[in-house]
Order: structure tokens, then C-alpha cells, then sequence
């Protein structure tokens, strides 16, 4: 039975732990990873009863249920926690949308292997091996892929929206399904799957660290630039100067003013975050400024001074991108902990 309860529950978490050792800047904190997980874990208890309330209705036999309609409830409840952490900025990075997508699958083969070990006490240990490497492990590729698909189309199209999300959710659905569909052999579609999820993770990790160090150095320069000139008196001088001067025009003065404290603090705030990503990548121990708290009040204040039309305004001078607003999240998170 402790055998059993090993190879079911724990090669999942395993396999999660190397992708966090293996993530460079290891940007996701353990208390996120942890919620994510349990996030996971409930997700799977919403689809034991939605599958066993569509069993009732449908008068479905159990593997045709397992078989064809688990899967797309399944991926679409394990990806509605990717898409809100989208939303709420906490994934800035390829590498994080893998980790959190495959965390996320993690917890919901935690409970749905429990559920399985609980109920059938006569399986030999070659099919906890199987629940185990396979399909708890493909649980967390599916969600992983899910969201490395709609991270990657949401850094290209530098925004989030739904419609971004159906291509990732329709590959996890269909990788799941034919899983579920035993095309081939069990044991050589465990190994199979071992073997492409290590290869696409290893590629991926390979690209967003290539992709963080050349947004690093990129957006670092562009913003240190446009701080200098800001605080050097030779901002109004600048293509940004004139733009934001412009505006005098259609808003008050006292709200442009506003806007230009606004945009010292972000470019201030962008600036910190970046040095202190180069610093955790390189080793160095980093410090979190006493006065930083200070800033994001100050800053959450002028947000709501400066109203919708101001902050619409700045965009072009901020490049509002997901990425970069990210970047914010991540230094404020840094400085609670």
C-alpha cells in the first residue's frame, strides 16, 4: 500500500520539483506555488461532481464519460486558474506559465489519484506506476501546455483577452483525449509522453531565458534613457516630452503634472525590478528598498488623480505590456516577503 501510494502521488511532484530547480531566476515564489496546487487540487473536486451530476442526466456509461467527456471539463476547469493568474499579472515568463500550468496539473492528479486509491484496493503496483508516470504526469503536461500556448500568443499580441486562450485549451483537450483513448500500448504512451514532455520543457526553458535576458537588457537601456532625461531636466526637449506636453491641450495642467510624477515612479519602479532580476540571476544577494512601499502608494495615488483617460494617455510612454507590468507585481511581491 506505501509503494502503491508513492508511485501514484509522488512522481508528479518530482517532476514539478525539477522544473523549479531547474528555472534560472526562480521568480515563483513557494507560497504561489503551494495556492497554485491547492487551486489544482479543488479544481478536481469541481469536476468529480460535475462529471457525476452529467453521469445522472445523460444516463452515461462510465467509460464513455472518463473517455470523451472528462477531458474537456477536465482542461477547461484546470485552465480557468491559468487564465486568471494571466489576468492578474502574475505570469510574466514562458518558463512560469510551464511551471504554474504543470503545478496546476500537479494538484489535480493529487486528488484524483486519492480518490483512485481509496476505491480500489486490489490494483497491482504496475497500475499506480502507470497513474503515477502517466496519467498524473500527463495531467500536468496538458495544463503546461495549455499554458505555454497562451502565454506565447499573449506575448505576441502584447495583451490578454479570451479568444488567446481556445488555441491552448483545444490542445490540451485533444492531447487528453487521446491519452484517455489508449492509441498506443499503456506503458510505451508513459514513456512517450516522459520523453516529449522533457523535450519540450527543456526547449522552452531554453527559449524564455534567452527571451528574459534579451527583454532584460532591451528594456533596461529604453528605460534608464528615458529616467535620465526626465530627472535631467531634458525631458520636454524629448519626442515623450513633447507628447505628454501636448496635453495640456485636452487635460489640466494639475493632471499632467500628475502624469509625469506618475511616469518618474514607473520608470523608477521598472528600472529596480529589472537590476534586481540581473542580481538573483547572477547570485548576488538583493535588498528591497525601505522606501518602496512608499513609492507604490504614492503611485496608487496618482493612478486615481490622473483617472482612465491619463493612465490611456501614458501608454505610449509606459509600454503597458503584460510584461511589463509584471515587472511591478514582481518587485512589490519581493518587497512584502
Amino acid at each position: 500500500m506505501i509503494a502503491s501510494i508513492l508511485v501514484s502521488l509522488c512522481p508528479v511532484f518530482i517532476f514539478l520539483l525539477f522544473l523549479v530547480i531547474f528555472d534560472s531566476y526562480k521568480l515563483l515564489k513557494l507560497s504561489l506555488l503551494l495556492k497554485i496546487i491547492f487551486l489544482g487540487c479543488i479544481a478536481a473536486v469541481a469536476s468529480f461532481y460535475i462529471e457525476y451530476l452529467i453521469e445522472i442526466i445523460l444516463h452515461l456509461h462510465v467509460t464513455t464519460l472518463s473517455i470523451y467527456i472528462a477531458p474537456p471539463i477536465e482542461e477547461l476547469l484546470k485552465a480557468t486558474i491559468v487564465m486568471i493568474l494571466f489576468y492578474k499579472k502574475r505570469i510574466g515568463f514562458l518558463v512560469d506559465a510551464a511551471i504554474i500550468g504543470f503545478a496546476v496539473g500537479a494538484g489535480f492528479s493529487f486528488v484524483e489519484n486519492s480518490y483512485y486509491l481509496s476505491i480500489l484496493n486490489h490494483e497491482t503496483i504496475f497500475t499506480w506506476v502507470l497513474r503515477g508516470f502517466g496519467t498524473a504526469v500527463m495531467h500536468g503536461s496538458t495544463t503546461c501546455l495549455m499554458a505555454i500556448i497562451s502565454g506565447y500568443i499573449i506575448e505576441k499580441n502584447n495583451c490578454t483577452r479570451i479568444k488567446f486562450f481556445i488555441p491552448g485549451i483545444l490542445v490540451a483537450m485533444c492531447f487528453h483525449l487521446s491519452f484517455n483513448l489508449f492509441i498506443l500500448p499503456p506503458i510505451l504512451m508513459t514513456v512517450l509522453l516522459i520523453i516529449v514532455f522533457s523535450i519540450v520543457i527543456f526547449v522552452i526553458f531554453q527559449q524564455s531565458e534567452r527571451g528574459l535576458e534579451k527583454w532584460l537588457d532591451t528594456g533596461f537601456e529604453s528605460d534608464i534613457s528615458l529616467l535620465k532625461s526626465l530627472q535631467g531636466g531634458r525631458f520636454k526637449e524629448s519626442k515623450a516630452g513633447k507628447y505628454l506636453y501636448s496635453l495640456q491641450e485636452v487635460l489640466p495642467k494639475e493632471i499632467v503634472g500628475d502624469m509625469l510624477c506618475f511616469l518618474g515612479l514607473h520608470l523608477e519602479l521598472a528600472v529596480r525590478a529589472k537590476a534586481l532580476l540581473m542580481l538573483r540571476e547572477t547570485g548576488y544577494p538583493v535588498e528591497i528598498d525601505s522606501t518602496i512601499q512608499d513609492k507604490f502608494s504614492e503611485m496608487t495615488y496618482l493612478e486615481k488623480t490622473i483617472g482612465r483617460s491619463g493612465i490611456a494617455a501614458l501608454k505610449p510612454l509606459l509600454h503597458f505590456s503584460d510584461k511589463d507590468l509584471w515587472q511591478i507585481y514582481f518587485l512589490k511581491s519581493s518587497h512584502n516577503t
